[in-house]
């Protein structure tokens, strides 16, 4: 039987448009596999970040320490196991800072790993003439912080150009070789950005060369050296452990005669024992985060946590010229 002409046409039509919702459908499909989300787990909120940049909108990211805690000593949750056991990436610090994760690891594994510490080199654990541990009435038990090296390598900017964020690039390319073009151009633009943070944060700081501070823990010594700064001696001598009677008397000494301008506490500290030292020197106390994280005001990205606290640090240094 003859098909009339109108009803030939209405059917060509939804044989084109049904071609049209295939073919679209085909298309979103095809866009959404090669924009394939890699799953990443991060101990701290800093590391999270810096896979974020690097990773763009190719990456979902969870980081195990919530903004305010502690890394030393964390205790797990239930739901960091979970995060673990979906991850395809888990990026620590290491060099003794997030040891809590090296049991949990066995939930992911099937995931790659990228301890960060070994990406760069370290500095050594504050020791010597510097370190309480050294001076009147030390035991020498526990006289380093965190083992032989110091892990707060996040908190120089110029390393995580040069060496952390690259490395996250690479660990990403690896796993998805589709999106290595997107990871080398977000790396560029981040390694850009990173410049333009050592330069704002050298010029703040630049007033205050040489200026020495005490820190309620040994986490600042990358930053002040990047930054002509010196960290003169930490109030905690082991993390999580509250300092005794002969160690507070050693540094509140040592601090009178290294002349200290500041004395740097945390959020993840109790303030008062710093507030204390702060008080029998004569100098004022200025509060840091080395962490910051979502959430955190002024803190909530890496870039803006070390603009914060550089920020903060000239201006308390500025304020100790004026005493």
């Amino acid at each position: 039987m003859r098909v009339p002409r109108r009803e030939r046409r209405r059917r060509t039509l939804w044989r084109a448009l049904l071609g049209l919702v295939v073919a679209l459908g085909v298309g979103l499909g095809l866009a959404g596999q090669g924009a394939a989300q890699v799953e990443v787990v991060t101990t701290l909120p800093p590391l999270a970040d810096l896979v974020r940049q690097v990773g763009g909108e190719r990456v979902t990211v969870t980081a195990l320490v919530p903004p305010g805690a502690s890394p030393h000593g964390y205790e797990p949750r239930p739901s960091d196991l979970r995060a673990l056991a979906r991850a395809r990436l888990v990026v620590w610090v290491g060099a003794g800072l997030d040891t809590w994760l090296e049991p949990l690891l066995a939930t992911a594994r099937d995931a790659a790993r990228l301890e960060l510490a070994q990406t760069t080199p370290l500095l050594p654990s504050e020791e010597g003439p510097s370190h309480p541990g050294r001076g009147p009435g030390a035991s020498g038990e526990h006289d380093h912080h965190h083992g032989p090296w110091d892990p707060h390598i996040w908190l120089d900017p110029l390393r995580v150009r040069d060496d952390l964020a690259p490395a996250i690039a690479q660990a990403l390319a690896a796993l998805d070789p589709q999106g290595s073009g997107t990871y080398q151009a977000n790396l560029a633009r981040f390694q850009e950005a990173l410049t333009r943070l050592d330069q704002e944060v050298r010029a703040l700081l630049a007033p205050y060369q040489g200026a020495r501070f005490v820190a309620v823990h040994s986490a600042w010594r990358y930053f002040a050296a990047r930054y002509g700064l010196e960290q003169a001696g930490s109030l905690h001598e082991y993390p999580g452990r509250e300092p005794g009677p002969a160690w507070m008397a050693a540094l509140i000494t040592q601090a009178r005669e290294a002349g200290v301008r500041l004395v740097v506490t945390e959020a993840q500290f109790d303030p008062r024992l710093a507030q204390q030292v702060a008080r029998e020197v004569g100098v004022p106390v200025v509060a840091l985060d080395p962490l910051g994280g979502p959430g955190v005001e002024g803190m909530e990205g890496y870039m803006a946590m070390i603009k914060t606290n550089a920020r903060r640090l000239s201006e308390a240094l500025a304020g100790a010229a004026g005493r």
